[in-house]
């Protein structure tokens, strides 16, 4: 009879991170960073895998509509602000980061995250 090895939520992070390309895991990382950095800015001490779904929502809303290149002069610049589809690719980043933390929520497509899914159409 098989083994059974059991493996917290740290050692499958480790695992899928392994696993991935080494672009895709650059871009994650800088994303989640970006993205931890807003949380901090907005006084939001924990960690994006720690947050409930309905505040996890509003602050991938908030973060969508107001993130903006690090720059010099007028933020409302249009060459602050960011691409659309770079703005997909940190969704992305965001939801990876997330399912590899074990997170009990898919941004992509569950309800509870109904506010980001209708700005994410939208875009």
């Amino acid at each position: 009879m098989a083994k059974k090895k059991v493996v917290d939520n740290e050692g499958t992070y480790e695992f899928t991170q392994a696993q991935q390309n080494a672009n895709t895991g650059r871009a994650t990382e800088c994303h989640i960073r970006l993205f931890v950095t807003w949380l901090q800015h907005m006084n939001e001490l924990r960690q994006p895998e720690e947050i409930d779904n309905k505040d996890l929502d509003l602050y991938l809303v908030q973060f969508s509509l107001g993130v903006q290149k690090e720059a010099d002069g007028d933020l409302n610049d249009p060459v602050h602000q960011y691409e659309p589809l770079t703005l997909v690719a940190m969704h992305s980043s965001i939801h990876r980061y997330l399912s590899a933390k074990g997170y009990k929520g898919n941004i992509k497509i569950d309800d509870a995250f109904r506010h980001f899914l209708l700005l994410s159409k939208k875009n």
